[in-house]
Parts: C-alpha cells; sequence; structure tokens
C-alpha cells in the first residue's frame, strides 16, 4: 500500500500542477491532452490497493 500511496501522491502533483496552467481551467475530472484525470487516478489508486489486499500485504 505504500508503494500505492507513493504513486497516488505522485499522480496528484502532477495532476496540481496542471491545474494551476492558466490555460486549464476546467475540473479535469476525465483524461484530456494533458495527462490523467482525476476519475482516472482515483480508479488506478483503488486497483492498486485491491491488488494489495488480495495478494495479503497490509502496511
Amino acid at each position: 500500500m505504500r508503494r500505492s500511496d507513493e504513486q497516488y501522491e505522485r499522480d496528484m502533483i502532477k495532476f496540481k500542477r496542471i491545474r494551476m496552467k492558466p490555460e486549464v481551467n476546467y475540473g479535469r475530472l476525465r483524461d484530456d491532452k494533458y495527462g490523467k484525470g482525476l476519475n482516472t487516478i482515483t480508479k488506478e489508486q483503488l486497483e492498486r490497493e485491491k491488488e494489495c489486499m488480495e495478494n495479503g500485504l497490509y502496511f
């Protein structure tokens, strides 16, 4: 789960950096030309956490 959290943090940093651009004046819930949207980032985190739990990896 630690790696999942680290990946989530990296994705969110990139997401927030893109959102701060003046030409991006919308919420970015879906993927767009700039990269992953919030829905994709959250979905990937949940999939990683599910995989960790199925493999018995709890931190």
